[in-house]
């Protein structure tokens, strides 16, 4: 069951000829699949997020880290289900109404996230230590004003990569 749009206002990011240039001889084309969380944006490369779900009951699993919900049945195996607010260091309550389906190498997980959009093709360029410390980015696309951080599911799905904690307020 797959989906291409979920709210009404997110959109995928307008056509590259109306992009900010990224630093010269660092960009990448790539298709991207961006999504929300909360009023952030974010991507995983289109071959990494293939399918999109509909927020499902999710089975607890005792002893995992609390980025870790639980598991869901997904076509014969069984998927870890990451919060990727929690995972990214994120504060608040998500709303969790969509699950991507995402994976590198022989891992796949199911990732709770916000909104979705349908896949685009976008420039890429690395994060500088200015613009993202984020140990999960791995790109930045800027257009018209909008900043997607393409993430890296490589390090989303190894567990023992932690974020620092979030400051006090």
């Amino acid at each position: 069951m797959k989906e291409n749009q979920s709210k009404k206002n997110y959109e995928s990011p307008p056509p590259p000829d109306g992009a900010e240039p990224p630093k010269k001889g660092h960009e990448q084309r790539h298709k991207v699949f961006p999504f929300l969380l909360g009023t952030k944006e974010y991507a995983f490369e289109a071959g990494d997020a293939p399918e999109v779900l509909k927020a499902m009951p999710v089975t607890e699993v005792p002893s995992t880290p609390a980025f870790i919900k639980g598991i869901i049945p997904f076509r014969g195996e069984m998927l870890a289900v990451i919060d990727l607010r929690n995972r990214l260091g994120m504060e608040g309550a998500a709303q969790k109404s969509k699950m991507l389906i995402a994976g590198a190498d022989d891992l796949r997980a199911a990732f709770l996230v916000d909104a979705v959009a349908g896949v685009c093709e976008a420039d890429t360029h690395p994060p500088d230590a200015t613009e993202e410390k984020d140990v999960f980015v791995k790109g930045i696309i800027k257009s018209q004003g909008r900043v997607i951080r393409v993430l890296s599911l490589e390090k989303l799905l190894n567990i023992s990569i932690s974020m620092p904690p979030c400051p006090p307020p």
